[in-house]
């Protein structure tokens, strides 16, 4: 199992997870619509139908605005505004299509129901992924320990290219900035630069790399 998941590619992985929400969807609307009604199989004509648009309106919404395109193994803040937009861009398109079908069982209550559950299904199958597929990576791989100096947008960009990766494991931030000093950035903390040589001690932070304007690194 372990070797299995460890070979499939990113175009393998993504696909995985389109099927996920392809099986979601129509679960999210089922639920949304049980929720209203009250029932667990509530009498609304071509039910099956109804169901099934929900992947079909979706999907195209999510590949144009690029979710499949996210690296499974690293999510950054984006993702996740991402598939709001996504989920909030398709239930829209959904009630907008139902209407075009004259499609008028379904209570306008049931979409917003819909759409709050969606969204915590689209979401949240990325994050069990992303836990899945990091549980299961190669243990032969050994990653290096480093910490980045700077944890504006050069810092956190290069946090995300560094552990979408398999070779390198980013342990903390390292800034001047006393306001963010104590804070967490996409799951990494923020130290200040008196920590450093604690950092280097204590947690077997193996280089420190800096972010400049220029896109450029620096190793420490």
């Amino acid at each position: 199992m372990q070797k299995y998941l460890n070979k499939l590619s990113r175009k393998h992985k993504r696909f995985v997870i389109l099927l996920a929400d392809i099986v979601l969807l129509p679960l999210a609307l089922w639920s949304a619509i049980a929720l209203r009604f009250g029932e667990l199989m509530p009498e609304i004509a071509d039910l099956h139908w109804v169901l099934i648009s929900a992947p079909l309106v979706s999907i195209p919404v999510f590949i144009q605005l690029g979710l499949y395109r996210a690296v499974i193994r690293y999510m950054e803040d984006k993702v996740a505004l991402t598939v709001l937009l996504g989920v909030s861009l398709s239930t829209a398109l959904l009630v907008a299509v139902h209407e075009l079908l004259n499609i008028h069982d379904i209570p306008h209550s049931s979409y917003f129901i819909y759409w709050g559950i969606a969204l915590i299904y689209i979401m949240g199958s990325r994050m069990l992924a992303r836990a899945f597929f990091r549980h299961f990576e190669n243990p032969t791989i050994k990653h290096k320990t480093v910490a980045i100096y700077g944890a504006g947008e050069t810092g956190v960009k290069l946090a995300a290219a560094l552990q979408a990766g398999q070779h390198f494991k980013v342990l903390a931030f390292i800034d001047d900035d006393s306001d963010l000093q104590g804070s967490e950035i996409s799951g990494v903390r923020v130290f200040s630069p008196s920590s450093l040589g604690k950092l280097f001690e204590e947690n077997g932070i193996e280089s420190v790399l800096v972010g400049n304007p220029f896109g450029n690194t620096q190793k420490a």
